[in-house]
């Protein structure tokens, strides 16, 4: 298989770049599976965790979007724009009908300037 990228000439430059990701375990006592660039992760309460960058962004202007799954079955969180920090992200995971909720498999990923 191979892979084309359009244009050929085209290049990515760091700003383009994912600079951080995380997957972890957000039931029980919460855990990092794995990640890049994330020095810790915060249980704030239900559905509710701050994940604090290892390298902090240049300023709260940096995008960050998460996705959750629980028992097979994936969800939306919602990443609130008012708890954005240049060190840090607070994420709200929810149900269907809006509630709060933990969930077994939580993934986020940012990108912005550093």
């Amino acid at each position: 298989m191979s892979i084309t990228i359009y244009p050929p000439s085209a290049y990515v430059n760091k700003e383009q770049l994912i600079k951080a990701w995380i997957n972890f375990n957000g039931t029980g006592t919460i855990a990092i599976r794995d990640s890049f660039n994330v020095l810790s992760i915060t249980d704030e309460g239900t559905g509710d965790y701050t994940i604090t960058w290892d390298i902090d962004f240049a300023n709260v202007n940096y995008t960050c979007t998460a996705m959750t799954g629980s028992n097979n079955v994936s969800l939306l969180i919602a990443v609130t724009g008012a708890t954005y920090a240049v060190g840090s992200i607070e994420i709200y995971s929810v149900n269907s009908v809006g509630a709060a909720q933990d969930n077994e498999i939580i993934n986020v990923i940012a990108i912005g300037d550093q």
